[in-house]
C-alpha cells in the first residue's frame, strides 16, 4: 500500500506491507506548490510523485493519502444513543448549526463513536473543498486508486499510544494540535504560520500561545474533566525538543509502532504511521474513528438490531434536542470567543498571504526590469569592461618599464592616447624610456613630444604613446 503525506515544501512517500514499511522517502517541493494545504500546481507534483515511484519500482497501485487541516472546522457533540436514521438527522442539523461558514464552500462528514451503553459521541467534520478535490485529483493524475483520505491530525494523533493527551504536530508552514480525552479528538486546531520567513523562536511561541489559549478554552467548558499539568504532550516536527522544554506538561516520544528501515528516522513520517495503523484497524485507540474524506463514501457499519420502538425514538429524539441545547448553553459563550479568535486569525493570516503575494509581484515586477535593463546594458557594459581591462594593461605596462629615478607626475587617457608628464634626472635616461615603451610591442606609437632641461639633473618631460586599437 502506499502512503501519501502533501506538504509544504515536500512529500513524505512510504509503502507498507502489513506493519513493514519496505520504502521511505521525502520528495522536495518548489515553494510555493502547496499553500494552506491546497496542492497549487498539480502538474508538476504529479510529475515528482511518478517518477519516484517508477525510480523506485513501486507497483503497487492502491493509496492512501491525508489532507492537511488548515481551514477545516472540527466539532463533537455527544447524545443519546439512538437509531441510525435519527442520527444521521441529527447530526446533519448539528453540522448545519455549528459550521460557521457556507456549506457549499466545504465538505461536510461525521460519523457516531460508542461512548456507553446510552451514549454517543457526533464527530462533525468540515473541510474545504480544494484541500480535498486537488489531492484526489494529483493522485489520480498518478494513475493511483485511492482507497481513503485522512485528516491529518487524526492520522498523526493516532500514534499516540495515551488515550488522553496533547498531540502537537509542527511542520515549516504550520502545526496541528489535537486534545484527546478518552480516546476521542475533543479539539483540532490547524494553522499555518504567517510567514515561511518566521524564526524558529517565533514558532514555539505561537505554538505555546494557542495551546494554552485551547487548553484554557476545553477546561473552562469541561470542568468535570479538564486537562492537569500531568496530562502527557506528543511532540511532532523539527521543534519538537524546544516545545517539549517550554509547554510545561510531560513530553513523550511519538512510540515506533511500524518497522521502518534502518536509514528512516520514523518520526519523520508519523502522519503515514497513522494511516497505516488506519489500514490495519488495530493497535491504536483512535481506530474506531473511521471517516473517510472522499466525498461520498459512507463508512460501512454493521447493521444493528431493532430495539426502540417510535415513541422511544421520539422520546431519544427530544431528549437529544434537549441535552444538546443545556450542553451548548454552558459552552456558548466560550465557543464564540474561540470561534471570534479563530475568525480573526484567519482574517489576519489572509491579509498577511495577501502582503506577502503583493510582496512578491512586486519584487517580480523589479527583478524583470532590472533583468531588463541589464540585458540592455550588456553589451556597452562589456565594452567598458574590455576597455578598462585594456587600459590597466597599458597603464601596468608603462609603470612596470619606468627607471626608479624617474616620476610619472600626470597621465591622461582618451581612449586612443595616452599622455604622461614626468622628471627625469636627464635627457639620455627620458629617450632610454621611450626606446623600452616601443620595444616593449605594446604600444603602437611613442614619441618624446617635450623635454625642458630645469637643472644639470633635473629634465622634465612629455611623452605622447599611441595605443594599438
Amino acid at each position: 500500500m502506499i502512503i501519501i503525506d502533501f506538504e509544504d515544501p515536500e512529500i513524505t512517500l512510504t509503502v507498507v506491507r502489513g506493519k513493514k514499511v519496505t520504502f521511505a522517502a521525502k520528495i522536495p517541493l518548489e515553494s510555493g506548490w502547496v499553500q494552506d494545504g491546497v496542492i497549487v500546481n498539480k502538474t508538476e507534483v504529479r510529475g515528482l510523485l511518478s517518477k519516484s515511484l517508477g525510480d523506485n519500482a513501486i507497483a503497487e497501485k492502491e493509496a492512501i493519502a491525508c489532507i492537511s487541516g488548515v481551514h477545516s472546522i472540527y466539532r463533537v457533540i455527544y447524545a443519546p444513543r439512538m437509531e441510525r436514521n435519527l442520527l444521521a438527522e441529527a447530526a446533519q442539523k448539528e453540522i448545519e448549526r455549528v459550521i460557521p461558514v457556507p456549506l457549499d464552500t466545504i465538505y461536510t462528514f461525521w460519523q457516531d463513536v460508542k461512548i456507553s451503553g446510552v451514549e454517543t459521541a457526533l464527530c462533525l467534520v468540515g473541510v474545504p473543498r480544494d484541500n480535498i478535490d486537488s489531492v484526489l485529483e494529483t493522485v489520480r493524475m498518478c494513475g493511483l486508486q485511492l482507497r481513503f483520505v485522512e485528516l491529518k491530525p487524526l492520522a498523526v494523533a493516532r500514534v499516540a499510544d495515551e488515550k488522553t493527551a496533547i498531540v502537537i504536530d509542527v511542520n515549516q508552514a504550520g502545526f496541528d494540535l489535537t486534545i484527546l480525552v478518552d480516546g476521542i479528538p475533543e479539539i483540532i486546531r490547524s494553522l499555518s504560520f504567517p510567514s515561511s520567513a518566521m524564526i524558529d523562536l517565533d514558532k514555539v511561541t505561537m505554538v505555546k500561545d494557542e495551546t494554552e489559549r485551547t487548553i484554557n478554552f476545553y477546561n473552562a467548558s469541561h470542568k468535570e474533566r479538564p486537562l492537569s499539568n500531568t496530562t502527557f504532550c506528543y511532540f511532532n516536527g523539527d521543534l519538537r525538543d524546544k516545545l517539549s522544554q517550554v509547554m510545561g506538561f510531560p513530553a513523550k516520544p511519538m512510540p515506533a509502532l511500524l518497522t521502518y528501515p534502518a536509514n528512516c528516522d520514523h518520526n519523520d513520517y508519523v502522519a503515514n504511521t497513522g494511516m497505516a495503523l488506519r489500514l490495519l484497524g488495530k493497535g491504536s485507540h483512535l481506530a474506531r474513528l473511521e471517516i473517510n474524506f472522499i466525498p461520498g463514501v459512507i463508512v460501512a457499519r454493521p447493521a444493528k438490531k431493532p430495539g426502540y420502538t417510535p415513541l422511544i425514538a421520539l422520546g431519544l429524539a427530544l431528549a437529544i434536542v434537549a441535552g444538546t441545547y443545556f450542553t451548548m448553553q454552558m459552552v456558548a459563550g466560550g465557543t464564540v470567543s474561540l470561534q471570534a479568535d479563530v475568525n480573526q486569525k484567519m482574517k489576519v493570516n489572509s491579509e498577511l498571504q495577501k502582503q506577502i503575494k503583493a510582496t512578491s509581484d512586486k519584487q517580480k515586477v523589479e527583478e524583470d526590469a532590472y533583468k531588463k535593463t541589464v540585458a540592455t546594458l550588456k553589451e556597452p557594459l562589456d565594452y567598458l569592461a574590455q576597455q578598462r581591462a585594456g587600459l590597466n594593461a597599458d597603464l601596468g605596462k608603462a609603470f612596470a618599464l619606468l627607471p626608479g629615478t624617474m616620476n610619472l607626475i600626470s597621465i591622461e587617457n582618451d581612449g586612443k592616447t595616452i599622455i604622461a608628464e614626468g622628471k627625469a634626472p636627464s635627457e639620455e635616461m627620458v629617450m632610454g624610456y621611450a626606446r623600452d615603451l616601443r620595444q616593449s610591442s605594446r604600444f603602437q606609437l611613442v614619441m618624446v613630444t617635450a623635454i625642458d632641461i630645469q637643472e644639470y639633473n633635473e629634465v622634465n618631460f612629455l611623452l605622447t604613446i599611441t595605443l594599438k586599437q
